[in-house]
């Protein structure tokens, strides 16, 4: 097989060489046509930016940079029909770039398509992805922008900071900000008491905190001033955060020691492994965890999890896929566990298998798609069938922010990904679906329209309680293939708070 790879390059270099008369023109012909179609748009520019946090605008930022496309940052904040771009971290890309249709396709949003059928998914919205606010610009406003160009060999994320001095009553984090996961864990790995506000709070200098910001109390740390401020700027660095300094606990709203603040434990995390596990889905998550929040988790195959101690967890994942293989034992192994109160994690397959189990309560939504005639081509099954199919598209969801899994997101807007026809019934309890699809949901991609029912105002999060435990339920995939960066909050929001989730919001 080597062999036969080699001579194969060898006879394309020769193919090329020998057509490189043909090829350069064809080259020469693109960029032309490239030119009249960029001169033709009236999208002169693409601008991005999250106002709220650094992170997401930034990766985004950097995978266009990776594709040597020109960008510019905002030197001053900008204003576009209501929307509010801040300086420092939102940016523009000029359409008028040999790269002109490598940027449409990363900023078009298209819902009408000329095949049905799809090698791949549909729809490539980046901001949609990143969870960043985005527009196109006429050329007035690209004009009237002011704005410098970014250096691709310096550009990178800003470290966090202490904001404020050592000796602080206490000191708040904000779950705004992407990488709050990362920092969190190594809070809590450090030994700190680490706590979540239910409720939003503000301070006497008029900062407002929304719900999900975390708190550390210095006289709970075992450390003195200087050696727990010093850990503080240690970890506040490295994760790219800023830990914010409070004078006091009286604060409006919710006060620092009411019982809307609540203790959060390490997640000590296991995800199911092999034996008919979707290994790309598991592939990303454990991607998000161990690379991007610098978190450990345990690869756990299912074939050992009826002869595994799971007490030694408090969380476990279960990706997309066949758990038959768990069988009676792991059945009855993992149901014990919940009911202590720890928390799964689940999409998909897991979560048809979870049901049957009855480990948890979900309800899935079945779309009938007749075809109409007495007689069809044999011949156009395949096709009619595989238009049917969701590769790949982006939906319109509503979240609920006051919800544990919804801390830390700004707005109710959010946008979701979808690429297969698993539908999840909302429950009967409204508290207990944090996020829900919109009455019309497509965004961008193709979308069957027998399967629109599937998905109108269907769940794309569900949570069902057992014992003591919770069982958080994902419809969509919020980490696909490492680039969905806007959703990855709401698995990471599954992790850290499925514990505070009260008992009466699951069903």
């Amino acid at each position: 097989m080597a062999c036969s790879a080699f001579t194969a390059n060898l006879s394309s270099y020769q193919a090329a060489k020998e057509m490189r008369v043909e090829l350069n023109q064809w080259m020469k012909d693109f960029y032309l046509e490239v030119k009249k179609e960029t001169d033709a748009d009236t999208n002169k520019a693409y601008i991005f930016g999250a106002k709220e946090e650094d992170a997401r605008s930034y990766h985004l930022a950097e995978l266009i940079l990776q594709h040597d496309i020109n960008l510019f940052s905002l030197k001053e904040d900008l204003v576009i029909n209501g929307k509010q771009f801040k300086k420092g971290n939102s940016y523009i890309v000029p359409a008028d770039q040999p790269q002109y249709r490598l940027i449409k396709a990363m900023f078009e949003t298209r819902t009408t398509f000329q095949d049905s059928l799809f090698y791949d998914i549909s729809a490539w919205t980046y901001p949609m992805a990143f969870g960043v606010d985005f527009m196109a610009l006429n050329s007035r406003i690209v004009n009237l922008a002011n704005v410098s160009p970014v250096d691709k060999s310096s550009f990178a994320l800003a470290p966090g900071k202490v904001i404020g001095g050592p000796g602080a009553y206490q000191y708040a984090l904000e779950w705004t900000d992407y990488y709050a996961p990362k920092a969190a864990y190594q809070l809590l790995k450090a030994g700190f008491l680490v706590r979540v506000a239910t409720k939003e709070f503000s301070t006497a200098e008029g900062k407002t905190f929304g719900r999900g910001t975390l708190l550390l109390d210095e006289g709970e740390s075992g450390l003195d001033a200087q050696a727990f401020y010093k850990k503080l700027e240690e970890i506040a660095r490295m994760s790219h955060v800023d830990i914010h300094a409070l004078s006091t606990g009286y604060t409006q709203g919710a006060n620092l020691g009411s019982t809307f603040i609540l203790p959060i434990s390490t997640p000590k995390i296991a995800l199911l492994v092999d034996g008919g596990v979707d290994s790309g889905e598991a592939g990303e998550i454990w991607h998000l965890l161990d690379q991007r929040m610098h978190m450990p988790v345990t690869l756990l195959p299912l074939e050992a999890v009826s002869s595994t101690n799971l007490d030694r967890y408090n969380v476990l994942l279960m990706a997309d896929g066949s758990y038959a293989r768990l069988g009676q034992s792991g059945a009855a192994t993992i149901k014990a566990w919940v009911q202590k109160g720890n928390t799964v994690v689940a999409k998909g397959g897991a979560l048809r298998w979870l049901s049957q189990q009855e480990i948890g309560s979900f309800q899935f939504r079945e779309v009938q798609s007749k075809e109409e005639g007495l007689q069809k081509s044999y011949a156009d099954y395949e096709n009619a069938t595989g238009a049917k199919l969701t590769y790949g598209a982006i939906f319109k969801s509503i979240l609920d922010t006051t919800h544990p899994i919804g801390y830390g997101y700004p707005s109710a807007e959010l946008y979701t990904f979808r690429n297969d026809n698993f539908f999840l019934e909302p429950s009967e309890n409204p508290y207990a679906n944090p996020l829900v699809y919109t009455a019309d949901p497509l965004a961008s991609g193709y979308l069957h329209p027998s399967n629109l029912p599937g998905v109108n105002q269907s769940a794309v999060i569900r949570v069902s309680g057992l014992g003591r435990g919770r069982i958080i339920g994902f419809a969509d995939n919020p980490n696909f293939r490492a680039f969905w960066f806007g959703t990855n909050k709401l698995f990471m929001n599954s992790i850290f708070f499925g514990q505070v989730i009260d008992g009466g919001t699951t069903f």
